[in-house]
């Protein structure tokens, strides 16, 4: 299990507040797996954040940050520096049926923001997060030089 890696209050969103429960759907961070999710000291600093700390009975939909997996779990107990989860189960996500855009120099990525360009050769990202892959790409057209008749 991971003692570095922690869950980033900023990538926990509320889906919905009930009386007794609420639904989240939080962000994981790069290279967490699956079985990092049984560490109760992860949640430690969405505990420490009065808005999002999870309570008993909380509803998770947890996502990797690159999409590979996804989990559903049910908070069994919360204090204030760590939260355990019952796994309800772990959804294998298979590669995307159409590759990201890449033509050998450039290559577009995911990011829980968006989507952004990287330059291969150092991984350089270039530019800002976009919207969509096409704004990605498009961002990356205007980088290549014109050809002028």
């Amino acid at each position: 299990m991971s003692d570095t890696k922690k869950i980033d209050p900023r990538y926990v969103y509320a889906e919905s507040h009930g009386h007794c429960s609420r639904s989240w759907f939080v962000r994981l961070p790069m290279g967490m797996l699956a079985d990092d999710l049984k560490d109760p000291t992860i949640w430690s600093q969405v505990q420490n954040d009065r808005t999002k700390a999870l309570r008993r009975h909380d509803r998770l939909y947890l996502v990797e940050h690159d999409e590979l997996f996804a989990a559903e779990a049910r908070v069994t107990e919360a204090t204030s520096t760590a939260a355990a989860l019952g796994i309800l189960k772990v959804i294998s996500f298979p590669e995307r049926l159409t590759p990201l855009f890449d033509d050998g120099t450039y290559a577009v990525r995911w990011c829980p923001s968006g989507y952004y360009v990287i330059r291969k050769e150092d991984q350089a990202q270039l530019g800002t997060h976009f919207g969509s892959e096409a704004l990605a790409i498009r961002h990356l057209q205007s980088r290549y030089p014109r050809n002028v008749a």
